[in-house]
């Protein structure tokens, strides 16, 4: 099992990260009516960006691939190429 941790964002995805995160914590500082869970809530954009890894996109990846290779063996056996 791979446990490196390399960055799977890209410079301008943490950076959107980032600015939405800190948004939404300035929005909680500067607005009384916004409920104050969206600053617990930023912190997952803004600590994903501060790092430039994402656990869930990990995750989705690894989906993704398994389902990608499902999908590949499946067309080859229809098409008879096995």
């Amino acid at each position: 099992m791979n446990t490196s941790i390399d960055m799977n964002l890209s410079r301008s995805e943490a950076l959107r990260r980032l600015a939405l995160g800190m948004g939404l914590i300035g929005a909680v500082l500067v607005s009384p009516s916004v409920p104050s869970w969206f600053a617990l809530v930023a912190c997952y954009p803004v600590f994903t960006a501060i790092m430039q890894w994402d656990p869930a996109n990990v995750l989705f990846q690894k989906a993704a691939d398994k389902l990608d290779a499902q999908t590949q063996k499946a067309l080859f056996v229809r098409s008879g190429e096995v």
